[in-house]
């Protein structure tokens, strides 16, 4: 699977990423990249590290860089990239996507999928990419662990408003999809 490898400020990772995203959306990936963390696998890493501003910055303050500088290190899979703006609701332009599902479906049409469908794919990636219906993650009845997505099956406590029937409504039409696929002892979530 391809890496996405990059060092460099906040514009630097702009220019790279804007391929996949807007810019506006780098920043709202960077900003909430760390607590979606646990989407990342072991081989893959975001870290960030701040340079504190020398005396010569502080008397020539620049309004568009700021002070200082944040230099952020990134090594992500493209499907993990793909995780993320699912879990963060970004939109991904349209080669992009393509991309994904063709790496993911097998096909360059770009599958379509609603909150609660997204909501269940960031759910087996979050248990390693397999749920038994015995798992406590197959039933949304809890506080919801994707509040960035825009949901209408959540309370104003952010609460999942999902039963167990509607649950095996979703996992029907991902079935469907070919996003998932049954066996005896679970669901997985193919390819990512």
């Amino acid at each position: 699977m391809d890496n996405i490898k990059l060092s460099g400020n906040i514009s630097d990772l702009s220019e790279h990423l804007v391929e996949y995203m807007s810019r506006n959306d780098v920043e709202i990936l960077i900003d909430y990249i760390d607590e979606y963390s646990f989407l990342l696998s072991d081989d893959e890493y975001f870290h960030s590290d701040y340079t504190t501003p020398s005396e010569k910055q502080l008397n020539h303050f620049d309004l568009t860089g700021g002070v200082g500088n944040s230099i952020y290190h990134l090594n992500i899979k493209k499907t993990t990239l793909a995780l993320l703006c699912l879990a963060l609701d970004i939109y991904l332009t349209r080669g992009f996507a393509t991309f994904i599902s063709t790496i993911v479906f097998g096909s360059p049409e770009v599958i379509k999928l609603d909150d609660k469908e997204k909501c269940f794919i960031l759910r087996l990636k979050l248990n390693k990419n397999s749920i038994s219906r015995d798992d406590e993650l197959f039933n949304f009845q809890e506080k919801c662990l994707f509040r960035e997505l825009r949901c209408k099956h959540r309370d104003e406590d952010d609460n999942c408003q999902l039963s167990e029937n509607r649950t095996e409504e979703i996992v029907e039409d991902l079935l469907l999809k070919r996003v998932v696929h049954l066996s005896n002892d679970g669901i997985y979530y193919t390819k990512f």
